[in-house]
């Protein structure tokens, strides 16, 4: 059953790059699983190899760039509402730490986990 489940996942359509793995690797969806089986390699080359190699390339390059535009979209949502901290020289600080980075014996559970004031060297 792996190997059918790994099939239907390949064939899939993931939503960035609007099409499945198998599509965006070799350029088409195969229709079961026979069409994976491997043809006996030929010592002639083909002009459509050439044509084929192109599109791939050319497909890849559209995947990169939906990728990057949908991480872009993934960023300014995340990002939406957080404002950009500017410290000026002389500035007061309040650090907040996570438990690994306080000194040993400083943490506990119901001790602030803030440390500060500080003031802004540069």
């Amino acid at each position: 059953m792996l190997a059918q489940a790994e099939f239907a996942y390949n064939r899939s359509l993931s939503q960035t790059p609007s099409c499945s793995p198998f599509e965006a690797v070799y350029g088409l969806n195969p229709t079961s699983p026979l069409d994976l089986a491997p043809i006996p390699i030929t010592q002639q080359f083909s002009g459509d190899a050439e044509e084929r190699v192109t599109t791939i390339k050319k497909m890849h390059e559209q995947i990169r760039e939906k990728i990057i535009k949908q991480n872009e979209k993934y960023h300014l949502s995340a990002n939406k509402h957080r404002k950009p901290a500017a410290f000026k020289e002389g500035d007061l600080v309040w650090i907040h730490l996570q438990k690994e980075h306080f000194p040993i014996g400083r943490y506990g559970k119901l001790m602030p986990r803030a440390d500060g004031p500080f003031k802004v060297l540069r």
